[in-house]
């Protein structure tokens, strides 16, 4: 209501129960929108239409990769320990959110509500949304909550005697990558997409405010790549979104990490050379829909998901090939990462890594190998100074700073 109000307020026009039937350009470059209620003529036209973006994107020629998939929350009767903590003049309870289960928990009318992002959450309406839907509900499955269900129960006992009130399961709208789409639209003048808003009216003020000086101005205030419309591209098939959409909905609450690789609906364009890179044991990642390799593994066994974090690599390598002297000091800080002058001329890398020597420069006294023992405690480190005779710690020259 507060959207509207101020919508109006700057001179906007709202037409409820308006449906949009069909677009047409015209000479001048306008658009008229064609309703059941009459034409509106207008000069640029924003696609915001939820669970609706296929059948709009395919007025204007678009595939737009936006397709719902389902989503469960239950709603909880009246909590007796809620209660009595709010009687007594207790807050609201903050959000909890648990990523190793996937759920999250939120008071509601002295209840809760426990929403699970599932696995096994299908995509649904990939051709578009039937007539007969409207504002219907799919039915509830209660299997697919059940672990998420047991998860919250620990976490919070009491939810095992609260009854439930509800189970709702209704189509939100996802993204392959799940960030939604804001901005204009490819090979179209004039027309703008604000689709694929997975967290609904969440990113409404935002986007809204950033498509208007787009609109207006010729570009937005903030950078918006992350979630241009231009991303993705004609590789987007239906079964490519469907599969990508119920995984970004699986991995909403999980823990991501640097240089993450999402596997589903993959491959999807691959070169000539895909197949004997693959039997060298690289490991892939997607741009724009082609496969390309990261990196090489040196041992085969492991998956491609062990080995998504690069710096795990690197500590591994370097752990295995530093001398055991060069781990070796006195152990009375447990944050330090011990490091060491090497051995040999020559270097000019991380010793132990490819393209580097063993040993460090003998002429660089700031060449140094870094080393990880989660099992020792090292001597505190030294910076450049501290190693041509200072005594000042870096810790002290960064308290001094």
């Amino acid at each position: 209501m507060a959207l509207r109000k101020g919508a109006r307020a700057g001179g906007g026009e709202i037409y409820e129960q308006t449906q949009a039937n069909a677009v047409e350009q015209m000479p001048s470059g306008e658009w008229n929108v064609k309703t059941n209620k009459g034409d509106i003529t207008c000069e640029h036209v924003v696609c915001a239409t939820g669970n609706y973006a296929r059948e709009t994107g395919r007025m204007f020629g678009l595939n737009v990769p936006a397709i719902p998939v389902e989503h469960q929350y239950i709603v909880y009767d009246k909590d007796p320990e809620l209660q009595k903590y709010r009687n007594g003049g207790g807050h609201e309870p903050a959000v909890l959110r648990e990523s190793d289960a996937s759920y999250y928990l939120r008071e509601e009318r002295m209840g809760w509500i426990l929403g699970p992002y599932e696995r096994g959450a299908p995509a649904r309406f990939a051709d578009g949304v039937p007539g007969w839907f409207g504002k219907s509900l799919f039915d509830s499955d209660l299997d697919r909550l059940l672990p998420h269900v047991e998860a919250a129960m620990k976490r919070v006992p009491a939810l095992e005697h609260c009854g439930i009130k509800a189970i709702v399961n209704g189509p939100i709208s996802y993204t392959p990558g799940g960030s939604p789409l804001v901005g204009p639209a490819w090979g179209v003048k004039n027309v703008w997409l604000n689709e694929g808003h997975s967290f609904g009216v969440t990113a409404a003020g935002g986007a809204g405010w950033q498509l208007a000086n787009w609109i207006a101005d010729g570009e937005p205030t903030v950078d918006m790549l992350g979630v241009d419309p231009r991303r993705y591209g004609a590789y987007t098939s239906k079964r490519f979104v469907s599969a990508k959409n119920e995984e970004a909905c699986r991995e909403v609450f999980t823990v991501h990490f640097p240089d993450e690789e999402r596997h589903d609906g993959r491959p999807v364009k691959t070169s000539p050379v895909y197949e004997k890179l693959k039997n060298m044991g690289a490991v892939f990642g997607a741009r724009y829909g082609c496969e390309r390799a990261n990196l090489v593994r040196s041992h085969r066994r492991r998956t491609e998901r062990q080995v998504e974090f690069p710096a795990l690599e690197l500590f591994r390598a370097c752990r295995q090939r530093v001398p055991q002297h060069a781990r070796e000091g006195r152990h009375d800080r447990p944050d330090a990462v011990h490091q060491t002058r090497g051995q040999g001329p020559g270097c000019r890398g991380l010793a132990g890594l490819p393209g580097g020597q063993q040993g460090a420069d003998q002429d660089r006294p700031d060449c140094v190998v870094p080393c990880v023992d989660e099992k020792r405690r090292c001597a505190p480190r030294t910076n450049r100074a501290a190693q041509s005779g200072s005594s000042r710690t870096m810790r002290e020259l960064d308290d001094a700073r």
